[in-house]
């Protein structure tokens, strides 16, 4: 499996970053919806999505501490083609995603989660 961050696949993300920023952020929020299932975890992944026939198992890995970074992920080496993953507008849309996961979900911090199950678990 390969994993590459999002930054280093996409270069330079100032045009991409200027683009969301004028963006409606309720697309992205669907978006992160549809795509993460589950987000209780330090390391989160998307659902798979496609984005041409030949690169079909790509996701976004999303580590969460002790800073929210976001990753593409795929069985395919995403160096050898990066060129035309920059290009390709399921990227591009994706990578505004990744913007919107990184101003939007909190880091991971166990000590949270525990106070929550142990609260739970006191309420049986």
């Amino acid at each position: 499996m390969y994993k590459i961050p999002t930054k280093e696949l996409m270069q330079d993300t100032t045009e991409l970053h200027k683009e969301y920023l004028h963006e409606d952020k309720n697309k992205y929020e669907l978006l992160f919806a549809r795509y993460f299932p589950n987000t209780e975890y330090y390391s989160i992944y998307s659902i798979d999505f496609c984005i041409a026939n030949w690169i079909n198992t790509i996701c976004i890995v999303v580590d969460r501490y002790p800073q929210v970074e976001t990753y593409f992920c795929s069985c395919v080496d995403l160096n050898a083609y990066a060129d035309v993953l920059r290009k390709d507008p399921k990227i591009r849309e994706m990578t505004k995603l990744c913007f919107y996961i990184k101003e939007n979900i909190s880091t991971y911090n166990t000590i949270d989660k525990d106070l929550k199950e142990l609260n739970n678990i006191r309420e049986i």
